[in-house]
């Protein structure tokens, strides 16, 4: 019997997972953030096990192989304030898990999304200055713990960045940070055996989106980088939004 016939999914399931896997790493492979803002949704819909617990651990390989990949052009102070509020944020994420509504916190982690854009299509420009790199990394913990989607903040902190960097940075950032995520959430009983056995699912697809990420990298110049994060930062708010109104 499969892995999948034992997880209680149909072949066209598995393939569909198979499929927005390649989607969601070849277009974080490119821009250093997407697998969760794109296949959370619909993963969700298969099997609640997908998010965040698989997603999460999918996340470590493809972040680990872009990292390697582009290892030469990560930002490592960047990389140290991210990850030190990458922290707290998997902490606070931890307790409210376990004191809060899912559905409260996906409103509020939406509104804040949201919000963060409607800022940035003002005249204020938010730069990856260390200490808003910093926060963001913060809110990208807390929310990539609770649901998979932590792309958002540290994405919107780097919209005037060098897309490159910004690239291989996030890559690393995504790796340990999914990495801290998992522990905590192994160590508080929300993600066990069959989250492990759904990213096995994933893997496949994992794989082949890093390498088509080469690829799409050339659509990730300047010019269309930022409205492609402020686009796919609205859109997945807006999704969450939807799904717990």
């Amino acid at each position: 019997m499969s892995a999948a016939s034992l997880l209680g999914l149909a072949s066209w399931e598995v393939i569909a997972c198979v499929a927005l896997a390649v989607l969601g790493a070849s277009v974080q492979g490119a821009m250093g953030f997407g697998m969760g803002m794109l296949t959370s949704s619909a993963l969700k819909l298969i099997d609640h096990g997908f998010v965040p617990g698989a997603i999460l651990i999918s996340v470590i390989p493809l972040s680990a192989g872009v990292a390697w990949r582009e290892r030469a052009r990560i930002d490592w102070k960047a990389f140290t304030w991210s990850l030190g509020g990458r922290l707290p944020g998997i902490v606070l994420a931890s307790v409210a898990l376990s004191s809060l509504s899912e559905r409260g916190l996906s409103i509020a982690i939406a509104s804040a999304v949201l919000i963060a854009v409607a800022l940035s299509l003002t005249r204020l420009r938010i730069q990856p200055t260390n200490p808003n790199l910093g926060v963001a990394g913060l809110a990208s913990g807390f929310m990539g713990t609770v649901t998979s989607v932590g792309g958002p903040p540290m994405a919107i902190a780097y919209q005037h960045g060098d897309a490159r960097i910004r690239q291989a940075t996030l890559a690393a950032y995504f790796g340990v940070g999914s990495v801290l995520s998992v522990i905590v959430l192994s160590v508080g009983g929300d993600l066990g055996a069959r989250q492990w056995k759904l990213s096995l699912i994933l893997l496949p697809g994992v794989l082949a989106g890093i390498v088509l990420s080469r690829w799409l990298i050339r659509v990730t110049e300047q010019r269309l980088a930022r409205p492609l994060i402020l686009a796919m930062s609205t859109v997945s708010a807006l999704i969450l939004l939807a799904q717990q109104l």
